[in-house]
C-alpha cells in the first residue's frame, strides 16, 4: 500500500521496486493506495492494476483513523476478482455456487 500512488511511486520507493521484481518474475502486481493521481505510466512501470482504498470523500484525519480497515477491505475485493479471474479461465470448480441461465 502507499498513501499516494503516481509516477513517483515507481522512481526509487517501494512500489516500484516491487513492481519491478514482481515482473521479472512474472508476478502480476495490483497496488492499493489511499490515492491514484497520474496513473498513465503505471503499467509500464510493472503496475498491472490498482486502485484507491478510500471508499469516498473524507478528511485526511478520517482517512489515517481508517485506513487499516479500508486496507483490508480492498486487499480483499482484490483478491476476489482475482479469484474470479481465474474461474472464468478454468471453469467452475466443484462446489462452486452455479446459477441456472434465465
Amino acid at each position: 500500500a502507499e498513501g499516494r500512488l503516481d509516477a513517483q511511486s515507481l522512481c526509487g520507493k517501494t512500489p516500484g521496486h516491487v513492481a519491478r521484481r514482481a515482473r521479472a518474475h512474472g508476478v502480476p502486481v495490483i497496488a492499493l493506495a489511499g490515492a491514484v493521481a497520474a496513473p498513465a505510466g503505471l503499467e509500464a512501470g510493472g503496475i498491472d492494476a490498482h486502485t484507491s482504498i478510500v471508499p469516498g470523500p473524507c478528511t485526511r484525519d478520517e482517512a489515517y483513523a481508517r485506513a487499516a480497515d479500508w486496507l483490508a477491505q480492498a486487499a480483499e475485493q482484490a483478491l476476489r476478482l482475482v479469484q474470479i479471474g481465474q474461474r472464468l479461465r478454468t471453469g467452475p470448480r466443484r462446489g462452486d455456487r452455479v446459477e441456472a441461465p434465465l
